[in-house]
């Protein structure tokens, strides 16, 4: 009896390994794939998903294929030995498709270390201690790397006001030597916009107060004026946009409306349930609210760097105006090149979801056109951190770890 199960089960393998030859022939003799829909619709992740599982199984023997299939985490490979943990560090590959490499966590130090020599760094997070604890963790390793030059670190969850950032000043600053009460004195006297709190930028804080050669700034938007804007549109933004032109002419970069439907119109209809009935005027003054919001916490964040001649620039902001590129990263390059001719800014996505990627499958979505649209599209972020081993299901497209 066990003789005949074995039969089947390795019978069951070579099926697999016919079918993955078969249909891999069949796309070598001319089939092409038109792919503009999420990346797990594309069929040559199934050939490529069938290929690795038909190597692994006949490479390893029948041990290591029903392992490879098993949903647990954690089964041990044949040998007894634990798998080893998937990375946490990723970068989006732009190329056609966009794929993900994985990097060690010496690959990492060594992206970080790379991380250093360009003018500026976005972080786009949650406000959830454990985002908090991975900035503070970016920020040590950048520490590292800058060394002297210093770090700037623009926080938008902090209103910028003369008061919070005397307040961030002085804490920082160890201006009071008692933890406790310099924290106590901190709450007191700093302001912070809705989703925004002292207690998730505290490890920053912490790390910046440790390390010495560190600023943290406030850059946020007071809610009031964002109200203000979302009641009235661009005319309320008066104050906050410097180059009005350059503002404007920002919209019309290819790939935008793209970005601006989705991403900017995905957050109107989850924070417009139940609003009143004038949608589409509403529509108009929440997308010119994010825009005009986006650009202030850049422009602010730039002049902070240029107070702080040579220093790296490392801004944190919401996940939401990270993702895809057009937000906070686009108008700081923009911002930024109008004075230097060579800006390479990069951004981090902070455990990001699915959902939040505006995948349709489990899988994240690495961006938001395919095939002719992959030009003007900006990837979900140019690296992606989490707090642990993501699970496998929402990693898309994977390379070998480095």
């Amino acid at each position: 009896m066990k003789s005949q199960i074995l039969l089947v089960l390795f019978s069951s393998v070579s099926s697999v390994n016919s079918f993955s030859l078969n249909f891999g022939s069949r796309q070598a003799k001319g089939a092409r794939f038109a792919h503009t829909g999420s990346p797990d619709d594309d069929p040559r992740s199934i050939i490529e998903a069938v290929t690795r599982r038909n190597a692994i199984s006949t490479s390893l023997g029948l041990a290591s294929f029903a392992t490879f299939f098993s949903p647990s985490e954690a089964a041990g490979a044949a040998d007894g030995q634990p798998r080893s943990p998937r990375p946490t560090f990723y970068e989006i590959k732009m190329v056609n498709p966009p794929q993900m490499q994985p990097f060690s966590s010496r690959g990492e130090r060594r992206v970080v270390g790379e991380l250093t020599k360009l003018p500026a760094v976005v972080i786009g997070g949650h406000d959830t201690a454990s985002d908090s604890e991975l900035e503070a963790k970016l920020l040590r390793q950048l520490s590292e790397g800058a060394g002297s030059r210093g770090i700037v670190v623009a926080s938008s969850a902090a209103v910028q006001e003369e008061g919070t950032q005397a307040a961030l000043d002085a804490y920082v600053s160890r201006a009071n030597a008692d933890e406790a009460a310099a924290e106590e004195t901190l709450r007191a006297g700093s302001v912070w916009v809705a989703g925004g709190s002292c207690d998730s930028l505290l490890p920053v804080l912490r790390v910046a107060r440790q390390l010495g050669g560190v600023r943290v700034v406030a850059v946020g938007v007071a809610d009031a004026t964002v109200a203000q804007v979302r009641a009235k549109g661009l005319e309320a933004a008066a104050g906050l946009v410097k180059d009005r032109s350059a503002f404007v002419e920002a919209v019309k970069a290819p790939g935008f409306k793209r970005y601006s439907d989705m991403v900017i119109g995905g957050l109107f209809d989850a924070q417009s349930k139940g609003a009143g009935s004038d949608k589409e005027q509403s529509l108009a003054n929440f997308f010119a609210s994010q825009i005009v919001v986006d650009e202030a916490i850049a422009q602010r964040s730039l002049d902070a760097a240029k107070s702080s001649q040579g220093a790296l620039l490392v801004v944190l902001t919401g996940a939401e105006r990270v993702r895809f590129g057009y937000g906070v990263q686009a108008r700081l390059a923009r911002l930024a090149t109008a004075t230097s001719d060579d800006v390479d800014i990069r951004s981090l996505l902070l455990n990001p979801s699915a959902e939040e990627s505006l995948s349709m499958t489990s899988q994240l979505r690495l961006v938001l056109g395919y095939g002719d649209e992959l030009e003007y599209s900006k990837p979900l972020a140019n690296y992606l951190l989490f707090s642990s081993s993501p699970p496998p299901k929402i990693l898309s497209r994977m390379l070998n770890p480095m």
